[in-house]
């Protein structure tokens, strides 16, 4: 399948802005956490959730501490190394080959001051939907 314009413009667009946040605002911090076990297999691999979503990802951040593996009862594991898979930073998860049991995983990492999302939905309907949501929450 070959990538339509739209999807190379709005990633980067995506990127662009999530970068420039970050680093020219400094709207991340720095945080150290347990990751906590998820009930469902995604793909078939065991997962592991920090607390927050979008955690930073983008090395060129000064000062942002960027996660590249995770602590399994105290020991450091990186990406490959014993049976952790992947980091998911959009998503802010954890995914190893088998299930850690009782054991603790915990992390470094810095968490985003401001989420982005790419959205087909329109505006109008965003605005309303989100208008219509706080006056039922804030009531």
């Amino acid at each position: 399948m070959k990538v339509q314009h739209e999807n190379k413009v709005m990633s980067s667009t995506l990127l662009f802005v999530d970068h420039y946040v970050c680093k020219a605002g400094e709207a991340f911090t720095n945080h150290e956490s347990l990751i906590y076990p998820t009930d469902n297999l995604i793909n078939g691999y065991y997962t592991y959730s920090l607390p927050f979503h979008q955690i930073v990802s983008d090395s060129s951040i000064s000062n942002a501490t960027i996660m590249t593996g995770v602590y399994v009862d105290g020991a450091f594991k990186s990406i490959g190394e014993g049976d952790l898979s992947s980091i998911d930073h959009y998503n802010g998860r954890v995914y190893f080959d088998a299930n850690k049991g009782s054991s603790s995983v915990s992390g470094n990492y810095s968490v985003k001051e401001f989420n982005t999302y790419i959205t087909t939905d329109s505006e109008e309907k965003i605005l309303f939907e989100a208008l219509s949501l706080s006056s039922l929450i804030f009531e």
